[in-house]
């Protein structure tokens, strides 16, 4: 049976005391919500997907995860979607080694972001390092990751120590046994157009951030991801961006898909495809295939573009109608022309030379 621990003193806080109800609550569903892992604080949850599982606006719950990140209670990462309560780990400490090998599994399968690296120091710190078997399934798990240079300006520390026990400086407090200071969090965007900063944890480095390693011969450097946006109501871009966040299997993957959906509800990005309907099988296809897709749009993209060109593919009878929403219809046969015989007038004397004087 799966169950989250939350301290009752929590109602006592004056940071929680002064929210409104819908923050309140909104703060339960991030803490106690389906969307939750075995690994404390940190999760994959877009604003549409705790709208869908409170039941609320989207516009309500956007508003009080913009309280909440304000209050300091927590950080989200809009083009992620990685939500993180810094001081989860605190009230949730790791019981067993056991427990230790699930926090990571879970960990691997978050986003990569700031938060994500910067939640393994959090980690850290809820565990007892005095256990025996502390500082071996550390340096099992946790102890081999290794920060990536894009995220060490925002990150407690350049890399994870393999050593519980190290830990001793960065933005957990106290030699990280202690309470960790209020986390400055990155709100949400007023402006969906506008891609929000992520905001570093207060006691992060003050060092200037590492340049990006140069891009070796032969490859091609990646392109910074464009702004993402959130399709207005109403529109197919909007049900195509609901169907993604809505799915089990692309939401992890495929982060804030709003741009993307822009992209492909316009007619002549995919001609003659039903690109709502194949989005959806897309991700049933993808539910079947765990962990084997890592990049949503990619492979949503490879989906509707196969498609696109089966249809172009298909015999010259089988003509698509683009006002009939992908749908197509075969044309007729052309008419038969119907049978005349043609009558040929026989030569003058041939019926009785025929007959031959049958009387």
């Amino acid at each position: 049976m799966s169950y989250r621990k939350i301290e009752p003193r929590m109602w006592d806080d004056e940071r929680f005391a002064v929210l409104t109800k819908d923050a309140k609550l909104t703060w339960l569903c991030v803490l106690t919500g389906p969307h939750t892992t075995p690994l404390p604080g940190l999760s994959v949850c877009g604003i549409a997907t705790l709208s869908e599982s409170m039941r609320d606006g989207f516009d309500t719950v956007s508003e009080a995860v913009k309280e909440l990140s304000g209050a300091g209670l927590l950080r989200f990462n809009p083009t992620t979607r990685v939500m993180q309560v810094p001081n989860a780990p605190k009230y949730n400490p790791c019981a067993n080694q056991r427990v230790l090998k699930g926090w990571f599994s879970a960990w691997r399968n978050v986003p990569d972001c700031a938060e994500k690296y910067d939640h393994v120091e959090r980690l850290r710190a809820a565990v007892d390092a005095s256990q025996g078997w502390v500082q071996l399934a550390w340096g099992e798990t946790f102890g081999t990751v290794k920060v990536p240079d894009r995220y060490r300006s925002h990150t407690v520390t350049d890399t994870v120590s393999n050593s519980v026990a190290g830990a001793t400086t960065g933005a957990v407090a106290g030699g990280g046994v202690g309470e960790p200071p209020p986390v400055e969090a990155s709100p949400v965007a007023a402006d969906p157009k506008a891609s929000p900063p992520v905001v570093p944890p207060s006691g992060a480095s003050s060092a200037p951030p590492v340049e990006p390693p140069k891009a070796s011969k032969g490859k091609r450097p990646k392109r910074a991801p464009e702004p993402d946006t959130i399709p207005l109501p109403g529109t197919l871009a909007r049900r195509i961006f609901d169907a993604i966040v809505g799915d089990r299997a692309l939401a992890p993957i495929t982060g804030n898909p709003g741009d993307a959906a822009q992209r492909w509800a316009d007619p002549d990005a995919f001609p003659g495809v039903d690109v709502l309907a194949e989005v959806k099988r897309a991700g049933e296809y993808a539910s079947t295939k765990p962990g084997r897709y890592t990049d949503g749009r990619s492979f949503v993209r490879g989906w509707l573009q196969r498609k696109a060109d089966e249809i172009a593919r298909a015999p010259k009878t089988a003509q698509h109608d683009p006002s009939v929403n992908g749908q197509t219809y075969v044309a007729p046969p052309p008419p038969q022309r119907a049978f005349v015989p043609k009558v040929v007038p026989l030569p003058p004397g041939f019926d009785a030379a025929l007959l031959g004087g049958v009387k």
